[in-house]
């Protein structure tokens, strides 16, 4: 097998001696920050709070999509604390530690397929010596997913229609009633910030860095950043905090799947693909495999089938109306199937020879779940892309460069059969050593009973000097259609413009 160093993907970067298109738009984008966050310290300063926390919820919500080039705010946070400390002035008692630890999940929303939901839910199922309670903060008429219900045995509490000072108070009001906070919050999510970061005798509270690639909220809330893969590290400690001292290493908790090969047959005879035909597939939201660049996904999967005229691809997320998926099924009407958005992938995984990471952007919970049913596991890396790859290679050693590699190693595991099994038992022990049951539970203990401190001073600035992959992060954002209209976000959020160019104010 090759084995790809853990560092590639950041020890190599491209040439960047020339602003280009995608570097000049970050740089504009930065501009917009910039006047929000202005804004948003002179509303604090003459006690509006309810307006600054709109404006830095709006702030926070246009850099995740529309990268600044910034993965932090030190205005923001700082500003947070301020709100937190004036809206939340008597900090209550923190409970006394009892028989059962008791752990609050705060989420911003849940989703049935949601990777922090789902991070939650498993957390609280495999945790079975604490007892779990969630606190949704934005969940208004979402429907709650029944695991969510179920993992934390109906101790489960979502904020009304309220306005932003009132959910500050209300996040608060919970606080004092548990040992560990853990936040799986959105980046946006200004409220949940700064009633932590106000209420100095809170419980320890972890962040779990969910969104490690983008902008997010949370520093001044967070006694430790929970982070689960290396690049979570790197890049908090270069582009967030400038130091690893907050930081701690958890692993992905996995379902143990039930490997039911039945389920795969009966797939496979729905979708009308005969037993002996390879079957590859993906399992990612669509925009992960949007990329203005000449390495696509889609490009691949009609080299591998003109390699191989008997394959099929079976998909999980993209569908027909997502971008470039309708040609590639046009082209290719009985060999490639998309399934669209369903939480039913086991079937899915009992059915596939090989399954393929998504790129540019990786697919990690999905590649590892696929790792854990012995399917053998195919990703491609690129330098450039740095946080967008998958980035620990102990769990798979095949990872690939070129389209070259990546059609030789498909190719070969399409046809020799026992060569792609034997190589998916080796990721599966690999992945289960790592994100096991018995390895996650020993994680998070030593995670519960590890040593921190708390620390009340401001957070500070980092290097704001882009590198070589923002212009990645940025692509891949304007490629999937993720990106946000300034004017249109700013009018959805009350604000409006006064007659200077960075002049912003929340409207009547």
């Amino acid at each position: 097998m090759r084995v790809l160093s853990a560092q590639f993907a950041f020890s190599q970067p491209v040439a960047w001696s020339t602003m280009t298109a995608s570097s000049e738009q970050i740089q504009n984008n930065r501009v917009r920050l910039r006047a929000l966050e202005r804004a948003a310290a002179e509303h604090v300063a003459i006690g509006q709070y309810e307006n600054a926390l709109r404006l830095v919820t709006v702030g926070a919500d246009w850099s995740w999509f529309n990268h600044t080039g910034m993965f932090a705010s030190p205005t923001f946070e700082n500003l947070l604390r301020t709100i937190g400390t004036r809206l939340v002035p008597d900090s209550p008692d923190r409970r006394t530690e009892g028989e059962h630890r008791r752990v609050l999940h705060v989420l911003t929303q849940a989703y049935p397929t949601g990777g922090h939901t789902r991070l939650a839910w498993r957390w609280m199922s495999l945790d079975e010596s604490s007892e779990h309670s969630v606190l949704l903060t934005s969940q208004y008429d979402l429907g709650v997913p029944s695991r969510l219900t179920s993992a934390c045995d109906g101790r489960l509490y979502s904020l009304g229609n309220l306005s932003q000072v009132e959910k500050v108070q209300a996040v608060a009001s919970h606080l004092g009633e548990y040992d560990v906070i853990v936040l799986h919050i959105h980046p946006f999510d200004a409220v949940v910030v700064a009633a932590c970061a106000g209420m100095a005798n809170r419980s320890r509270t972890l962040l779990v860095n969910h969104a490690d690639h983008v902008f997010w909220l949370g520093l001044s809330a967070a006694d430790q950043i929970v982070n689960l893969r290396p690049a979570s590290e790197w890049i908090a400690r270069d582009r967030r905090t400038g130091s690893s001292d907050q930081f701690v290493r958890l692993a992905l908790p996995l379902d143990q799947p039930t490997l039911d090969p039945g389920a795969g047959r009966d797939l496979r005879v729905s979708l009308g693909i005969a037993e002996d035909e390879p079957v590859v597939a993906t399992i990612a939201e669509p925009y992960k495999f949007a990329t203005s660049d000449d390495l696509g996904f889609m490009d691949l999967i009609s080299r591998l089938f003109a390699q191989i005229p008997s394959a099929h691809l079976i998909a999980i997320g993209p569908s027909q109306d997502s971008h470039g998926w309708g040609g590639l099924q046009r082209e290719l009407p009985t060999r490639v199937h998309l399934l669209g958005t369903t939480p039913d992938y086991a079937s899915t995984l009992a059915a596939a020879d090989v399954y393929l990471d998504s790129f540019p952007f990786s697919s990690i919970t999905s590649m590892l779940e696929a790792a854990l049913h012995e399917v053998p596991v195919v990703t491609m890396s690129k330098a450039s892309r740095g946080p967008l790859n998958f980035d620990d290679y102990r769990l798979t050693p095949d990872a690939i460069t070129t389209p070259e590699e990546w059609l030789e190693l498909v190719e070969g595991w399409c046809r020799d059969y026992p060569r792609a099994r034997a190589a998916g038992a080796e990721m599966q022990q690999a992945v289960s050593s790592v994100h096991g049951k018995a390895a996650w539970i020993e994680q998070v203990e030593a995670l519960y009973t590890s040593p921190w401190v708390r620390s009340d001073v401001p957070v500070e600035s980092v290097s704001t000097r882009l590198r070589w992959y923002d212009d990645s992060i940025h692509e891949l954002h304007r490629a999937g259609g993720l990106t946000r209209n300034f004017e249109e976000l700013a009018a959805l959020s009350g604000l409006r413009f006064g007659t200077e160019p960075d002049s912003m104010r929340i409207g009547a």
